[in-house]
């Protein structure tokens, strides 16, 4: 986000698209188990695939979230079910890798002579998650850290949905003055306007989770310029609201934002605080985005189902 002087203008990138629903969400462990799979080395590589390996190991070590397996481990499973033990995976062997181990997330990847080149698998549904190219492991220990913390905090918050027949909410966005709500597949473009709108028939609670296509997480709602974030039964809130003096905007980079409203009938800290940083619209450290998906979770579990509602917005914003 960005803000300029006199009429304030907040920038903000954003995807849209809205459902309400109940549906399973990824387990909320404090640490997610990674397991590297040794290197191919190809012609002319710039140093041995164990080498490569050992590095990228030692740098993903130093990240409290990623809980490393042993590679031995990974290299008898292969073994048993008859896998090469160095090189890529398709989709269907980090799926039975990741059955038969246990282990949610494995890296592949290859040396070569223009450096080594690396992806992050998500074992479950064997989705690449993230990718780095690099000759400098601690930058690609980096890049790998950031796209699985990224990737499993966003599924985390946005798949925790609740549905609660006593509560009747609605969440929705304007963009450019165009009204759009549930089963719109909505478009915006750099420089769109949009603001964001929420009522409900029941007094309680609003926080409005922003995951952006950075990978960063923002409390867009409550914050700085509203704090207060206790709402009323039939009373329509907006962000910005008519007394702000800023706007929200689409700014580059474009791509898909996913934004999550929990409305609770009594207060609710979502995110702990400790873990936000930043003036205005208040973002989560760096490194502790799994943590703070894992923290939504918990609080979600303290409630009762009639308690709570969620709801996701998406919206694709190009250029």
């Amino acid at each position: 986000m960005q803000r300029k002087g006199g009429m304030k203008k907040i920038s903000i990138f954003m995807i849209f698209f809205f459902a309400v629903c109940t549906t399973g969400i990824l387990p909320q462990e404090a640490s997610i188990s990674v397991g590297i799979i040794d290197f191919q080395s190809k012609d002319n590589a710039v140093s041995p695939s164990g080498e490569a390996v050992s590095a990228l190991t030692s740098h993903l070590g130093k990240y409290k979230f990623i809980n490393l397996v042993e590679r031995s481990k990974i290299g008898s499973i292969m073994k048993e079910i008859e896998l090469s033990q160095t090189g890529v995976l398709d989709e269907n062997e980090a799926i039975k890798i990741g059955k038969i181990s246990g282990v949610r997330v494995l890296i592949d990847g290859y040396v070569s002579g223009k450096g080594a080149y690396a992806r992050a698998i998500y074992a479950e549904t064997g989705k690449i998650i993230a990718v780095s190219a690099a000759a400098d492991f601690r930058i690609m220990a980096k890049e790998l850290a950031r796209g699985i913390e990224v990737y499993l905090a966003k599924e985390n918050i946005r798949n925790l949905r609740n549905e609660s027949s006593d509560i009747t909410t609605e969440f929705w966005a304007e963009v450019s003055g165009r009204k759009c709500g549930a089963g719109t597949e909505v478009k915006a473009q750099v420089g769109n306007t949009v603001s964001f709108h929420f009522k409900t028939d029941t007094d309680g609670y609003l926080t409005i989770i922003d995951i952006q296509p950075s990978g960063d997480i923002v409390l867009l709602y409550p914050n700085d310029f509203a704090p207060n974030n206790a709402v009323k039964a039939g009373v329509e809130y907006s962000i910005p609201s008519n007394d702000d003096t800023f706007d929200l905007t689409f700014t580059e980079p474009a791509g898909q934002d996913t934004l999550v409203a929990f409305f609770s009938k009594r207060k609710v800290d979502w995110l702990d605080k400790e873990k936000l940083s930043g003036d205005g619209f208040k973002t989560v450290l760096d490194g502790e985005k799994i943590s703070a998906a894992r923290s939504v979770a918990i609080q979600s579990r303290q409630l009762k189902k009639n308690e709570w509602e969620s709801l996701v917005l998406t919206i694709n914003v190009e250029k």
